[in-house]
């Protein structure tokens, strides 16, 4: 992913759908190896700032 997306993005993606908004974020984590193993909800909850 070279494109940078914001969380503000993200906020607009997990306002249309949430599936798809959460396999985004995990995947940023993944990418940034921010996480061991499984990412959980409040993993993604501290890195964006988004309530689930």
């Amino acid at each position: 992913m070279n494109e940078r997306i914001t969380n503000i993005d993200i906020r607009k993606i997990f306002e249309c759908s949430k599936p798809t908004a959460l396999k985004i974020m995990k995947r940023i984590l993944k990418e940034k190896n921010l996480t061991k193993g499984k990412i959980s909800k409040n993993d993604i909850k501290k890195r964006f700032y988004i309530d689930i």
